[in-house]
Protein backbone atom coordinates (compact mmCIF):
# COMPACT_ATOMS: atom_id res chain seq x y z
CA UNK A 1 0.00 0.00 0.00
CA UNK A 2 1.39 3.69 -1.07
CA UNK A 3 -1.35 5.63 0.36
CA UNK A 4 -4.08 5.63 2.39
CA UNK A 5 -5.95 8.39 4.44
CA UNK A 6 -9.71 8.00 5.39
CA UNK A 7 -10.93 9.06 1.96
CA UNK A 8 -9.02 7.13 -0.93
CA UNK A 9 -6.25 4.58 -0.55
CA UNK A 10 -3.33 3.27 -3.57
CA UNK A 11 -1.80 0.15 -3.86
CA UNK A 12 1.17 0.09 -6.40
CA UNK A 13 3.85 -2.72 -7.83
CA UNK A 14 6.31 -1.54 -10.43
CA UNK A 15 7.14 -4.66 -11.39
CA UNK A 16 3.84 -6.05 -12.48
CA UNK A 17 2.87 -5.30 -16.16
CA UNK A 18 -0.60 -4.15 -15.51
CA UNK A 19 -1.67 -3.16 -13.48
CA UNK A 20 1.16 -0.98 -11.53
CA UNK A 21 -1.06 1.37 -9.35
CA UNK A 22 -4.45 1.03 -8.22
CA UNK A 23 -6.20 3.78 -6.90
CA UNK A 24 -9.78 3.73 -4.81
CA UNK A 25 -11.85 6.96 -3.59
CA UNK A 26 -14.72 7.76 -2.12
CA UNK A 27 -17.20 9.96 -3.86
CA UNK A 28 -20.24 10.36 -1.96
CA UNK A 29 -22.44 7.26 -1.85
CA UNK A 30 -20.31 5.73 -4.50
CA UNK A 31 -16.75 4.46 -4.77
CA UNK A 32 -14.26 5.00 -7.84
CA UNK A 33 -11.43 3.19 -8.93
CA UNK A 34 -8.04 4.46 -11.35
CA UNK A 35 -6.42 1.59 -12.31
CA UNK A 36 -3.38 1.87 -14.08
CA UNK A 37 -0.23 0.69 -16.27
CA UNK A 38 2.28 2.25 -18.17
CA UNK A 39 -0.14 4.32 -20.82
CA UNK A 40 -2.63 2.60 -19.86
CA UNK A 41 -6.12 3.78 -17.50
CA UNK A 42 -9.25 2.43 -16.40
CA UNK A 43 -11.62 4.07 -14.66
CA UNK A 44 -14.36 2.49 -12.60
CA UNK A 45 -17.39 3.52 -10.49
CA UNK A 46 -19.31 1.04 -8.11
CA UNK A 47 -22.63 2.13 -7.04
CA UNK A 48 -24.04 0.58 -3.48
CA UNK A 49 -27.08 -1.69 -4.17
CA UNK A 50 -28.90 -2.56 -1.10
CA UNK A 51 -30.97 -5.52 -1.35
CA UNK A 52 -34.67 -5.21 -0.52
Amino acid sequence: MAHFNEQEFTCENKELDFPKKIKYWKNGDRINALVSGDDLEISFEFERITEK
